[in-house]
């Protein structure tokens, strides 16, 4: 994490939603319940593994609205879904008109699949204030997530994708 992010990460975790604090939640009741889901992917990932994970998580919830948020505006949109692009400067996140149309939307999932840092993410937790979020396991989340999904460490990032599939289709059985 560079001084920016270290700057950013401290001003989201003391003054936004300052009160915020992550409470214990039914995952089966609260992923049936929800209308919408807000996805997070991996920001270097090429446009077809992003159409791929739509796919994916479409597939798990066929009847909840997928959003995905993404630092790509080229991403289609299909059905019920939207593609917001979004850009990584503290400064940027906090004037950019797409986060706030993306806070304004309401979410009751927020899935931040990036497997490093991510200031929009954490950003994004505190501002929506979903009642579950969910992130592959890595630092700085705690305060955050309520779910940190710790994949097999050496597998490659599809294999894991695919495991926190199966792992949240089990509460939705």
């Amino acid at each position: 994490m560079n001084i920016i992010e270290k700057i950013g990460y401290s001003y989201v975790r003391f003054f936004v939603n300052p009160q915020r604090k992550r409470k214990a939640v039914n995952f089966k009741d609260s992923l049936s319940k929800a209308a919408s889901i807000l996805v997070i992917p991996r920001a270097d990932q090429t446009r077809e593994d992003k159409e791929s994970l739509k796919k994916q998580f479409s597939d798990l919830f066929p009847e909840k609205r997928i959003d995905i948020f993404t630092p790509d505006e080229d991403l289609l949109i299909s059905g019920k879904q939207r593609t917001y692009q979004y850009t990584s400067n503290i400064k940027d996140i906090l004037q950019s008109q797409t986060i706030k149309n993306t806070a304004g939307s309401g979410f009751d999932v927020l899935i931040d699949l990036d497997m490093d840092f991510n200031l929009p993410a954490i950003y994004l937790t505190r501002k929506l204030n979903p009642e579950v979020c969910i992130c592959l396991d890595k630092p700085y989340t705690k305060p955050f997530y309520n779910l940190n999904f710790n994949g097999v460490k050496k597998s490659s990032y599809e294999n894991i994708i695919s495991e926190l599939c199966k792992f949240l289709k089990g509460f939705m059985n």
